[in-house]
């Protein structure tokens, strides 16, 4: 299992490109599209499937 701390190519990737996108993600109309596509993605899952806001198919 990869450590999170460990050096490797997606952990400088990631560490390198994070502060580029801050600023993208936190502009207002891109962070509405953000979350959009954040809890689109949790339904596509099943996330919150049994609390009750789970889609009926």
């Amino acid at each position: 299992m990869v450590k999170p701390h460990e050096p490797g190519a997606l952990n400088t990737l990631g560490k390198r490109f994070a502060p580029r996108l801050t600023p993208l993600l936190t502009y207002p109309a891109l962070a509405q599209a953000v979350r959009h596509l954040e809890t689109y993605l949790g339904v596509i899952q099943g996330k919150g499937s049994g609390t009750g806001w789970d889609l009926d198919a």
